[in-house]
């Protein structure tokens, strides 16, 4: 998540890496905060959904598997 912002920013000139540089530059603390609390949480939100498909998954296969 984090390489994709930095990637964007200065490909673009837009987007979350460059509002956060505004936001320093105009003393937008709160704005920067609330990018690092979303770079932050939306990897850990995406790593548990991963992870209850991950189990919902294997448990299908597992049973599958013992039936056979």
């Amino acid at each position: 998540m984090i390489g994709a912002v930095l990637a964007e920013w200065p490909a673009t000139g837009q987007g979350m890496g460059y509002g956060m540089l505004q936001g320093a530059n105009s003393f937008n603390y709160v704005g920067i905060w609330a990018s690092v609390a979303l770079l932050a949480g939306v990897p850990v939100l995406v790593y548990y959904v991963i992870a209850v498909l991950e189990s919902a998954v294997l448990a299908r296969f597992a049973l599958r598997d013992a039936n056979a």
